[in-house]
């Protein structure tokens, strides 16, 4: 997506050109945000490339242009949470894991009862809890009633997932 040096590109000029038509398609709002306005996949802003023969994501492209290489494996990632964001005082690199990590921090992914597979909400949580507290059930019965695996089930009881503060396991 980045041409090289070595196949005759200008990287000085490309670079110049990509800083342009960036700064033509931004609006700044009252975060500190520069929401892209151009082109879009999914949640993220994308800016032609090649001649139109690939995009480059719009927040990555702002990086290498405002802040410099992005290492191979590393993610651009927004301090911001604004997916439309290419201000670069509002990105960072990371890998994958801490990526998915301050999403997680954040409360930003679907998980829990918002998410569109759960078959659990924190009062089944909580009803699986005490009747494993019992002792009269096993971790693969109550897997069985709430059609849950039994390790998810262990995981709930341990407090590792639908996690609540003051639960004593």
């Amino acid at each position: 997506l980045i041409p090289r040096k070595n196949k005759g590109y200008n990287m000085e000029l490309w670079e110049k050109t990509l800083k342009n038509r960036l700064l033509s398609k931004i609006t700044k709002n009252e975060n500190g945000c520069w929401i892209w306005s151009g082109g879009k996949t999914g949640n993220y802003g994308v800016i032609g490339t090649k001649r139109g023969k690939s995009n480059l994501y719009a927040h990555r492209a702002s990086f290498l242009v405002f802040v410099g290489k992005i290492p191979d494996k590393m993610y651009v990632c927004h301090k911001c949470d604004n997916t439309l964001c290419v201000n670069p005082d509002h990105l960072f690199l990371g890998t994958q894991k801490e990526n998915i990590n301050d999403m997680w921090k954040k409360k930003r992914g679907v998980f829990g009862e918002s998410h569109p597979n759960s078959k659990l909400n924190i009062h089944l949580c909580r009803e699986i809890r005490r009747e494993y507290a019992t002792g009269k059930t096993s971790l693969s019965k109550l897997g069985k009633k709430y059609e849950i695996c039994f390790q998810h089930v262990q995981n709930i009881i341990k407090n590792r997932i639908w996690k609540e503060e003051n639960y004593e396991k």
